[in-house]
């Protein structure tokens, strides 16, 4: 079907927890944490990519299931914590593809 736009683009989501949702276990509450974007729909092997398939966190508040929210305790800053997510795995699989070993400058 593809994507319907306008949407709120940003897969890279660290932030604070500062709302809860119906049948969410209050432990994660104003709790830092960092997100997976991958959502799986109620589709047996379905994913919905955050800023994507569903509204993503350019914005002030995201809303993203309790279930792909991580508790993250680190001194790294949100901003460097968020390139873990999206742009980390991106680069990863195309160094994968491209077979680059030890032996290779990138």
């Amino acid at each position: 079907m593809g994507v319907t736009f306008p949407r709120i683009q940003g897969a890279d989501i660290v932030g604070k927890v500062v709302e809860l949702g119906e049948g969410v276990t209050l432990e994660i509450l104003n709790q830092r944490v960092i997100v997976y974007p991958w959502v799986r729909t109620a589709k047996f092997a379905e994913y919905e990519h955050v800023g994507s398939e569903c509204y993503g966190g350019f914005a002030e508040y995201a809303v993203v299931p309790a279930t792909n929210t991580y508790c993250i305790n680190s001194n790294l800053s949100d901003t460097q914590l968020a390139t873990l997510s999206c742009p980390y795995s991106t680069a990863e699989n195309m160094l994968t593809k491209a077979r680059v070993s030890a032996r290779d400058t990138v």
